[in-house]
């Protein structure tokens, strides 16, 4: 198949995908509010919740690492349409713009919240002054934006240096290459696991967490196979038939190793976290088929609701966060029972994000400041795919 017929084919295929998008976009409301009841101390102390903990443990198992993989996806796609600089420019708007808002503006609202439930009492401005000393501690959740920003430039510079089609080309031969037996599956998710692990390793012994409390290094090691994967996906249809096609034991045996991960994740010992770390990807591939699959056969084709969850997913991204950590505060000393309280954070924070997702379509100053959307012009839900948390 052409390099171009193979693009054509893509391009009617969306729906699902961006319904799974937007699925994994509110995955994050009950992962984050989960945190209320793990005793984090940025969120504040509350009794622990064994469900509301085991739920953060085994999305965050998939979560991102399926993210990367929908928006190297989506990133190969777009990339291949357009200019790079055009596109470039358009990603700086859509991922740095909102990345730049979210930590001016919603960053220190958050640390406010946060220095109420934490801080000494009488003295929630001196806390929170000193939390904004800690430029890391004012990006919060969008840590994402940035790391997508830097692959996306990453895979930009490719295609300027050796032109769409080779790279397109070069990309499929890695697919077509994997794919041919699952040797050469396994030989691939061993290597994927080994630079995960050492570009976690790497970070740990560096000392380095960010650049300037902006880019989150050790993610992007992490994530980096993830959007790789997404990528090469895109350039073979075939590809995306094949791990959409996961088998119900296939899935039964994701779902465990995820709950095996989830409960690795919190062990300290350094042989603990390298097993953990070099097993994220390969969790989180298998763990993104099973998803595609379910979402696949389940809502293969457009709808009104996934289309507007789809397009309105940037709006919660960036004010679930703040919401959830407001409806805390209310709720924390209010003595209900946990699962009552964490469902009523869920519902709280989808909701109200929703609200605000019709108020800035409907003011494009606004939409262009939080969502890096282009004045005149509504959220498209592949530009959305492209870069979210």
């Amino acid at each position: 198949m052409s390099t171009a017929a193979g693009r054509r084919e893509t391009s009617a295929r969306m729906a699902w995908v961006d319904t799974t998008r937007a699925v994994l976009m509110l995955l994050g409301v009950p992962f984050h509010a989960a945190f209320v009841y793990r005793g984090l101390p940025w969120y504040g102390p509350d009794s622990a919740g064994p469900v509301a903990g085991a739920v953060a443990g085994f999305v965050h198992t998939f979560r991102m690492p399926a993210f990367f993989a929908v928006a190297g996806y989506f990133a190969m796609r777009a990339v291949a349409r357009k200019a790079v600089g055009q596109w470039t420019g358009e990603r700086a708007q859509r991922l740095l713009v909102p990345f730049a808002i979210g930590v001016l503006v919603l960053g220190p609202v958050q640390l406010w919240l946060v220095a109420r439930t934490t801080g000494p009492a009488g003295e929630t401005f001196g806390w929170w002054v000193g939390l904004l000393r800690q430029p890391s501690l004012l990006v919060f959740q969008f840590w994402f934006l940035t790391v997508l920003f830097l692959y996306g430039l990453l895979l930009a510079l490719g295609v300027s240096r050796f032109g769409t089609d080779r790279v397109w080309a070069a990309l499929g031969r890695v697919g077509s290459w994997t794919g041919a037996s699952r040797w050469r599956v396994a030989f691939v998710a061993g290597v994927a696991g080994c630079v995960v692990t050492s570009g976690w390793a790497a970070t740990v012994l560096a000392g380095i967490d960010t650049v300037f409390g902006l880019l989150d290094v050790r993610q992007a090691a992490i994530h980096a196979p993830s959007f790789l994967l997404g990528a090469v996906v895109a350039t073979r249809p075939d590809l995306l038939d094949r791990v959409t096609c996961c088998s119900a034991p296939a899935a039964i045996a994701w779902c465990v190793a995820a709950g095996a991960l989830a409960a690795l994740e919190p062990v300290a010992a350094v042989p603990a976290r390298l097993l953990y770390h070099a097993a994220v990807p390969v969790v989180g591939a298998g763990m993104t088929m099973v998803l595609l699959t379910v979402i696949r056969r389940l809502l293969p084709g457009p709808s009104r609701v996934t289309g507007y969850l789809a397009a309105a997913a940037m709006t919660v991204y960036v004010f679930h966060n703040v919401l959830l950590l407001g409806l805390a505060t209310v709720l924390l000393p209010v003595d209900w029972p946990v699962s009552v309280e964490y469902a009523v954070l869920v519902g709280g924070a989808v909701a109200g994000a929703l609200v605000i997702h019709e108020v800035l379509v409907r003011l494009p100053g606004l939409a262009t400041l939080f969502l890096g959307q282009r004045p005149g012009r509504r959220a498209r839900p592949e530009a959305v795919g492209a870069g979210h948390d």
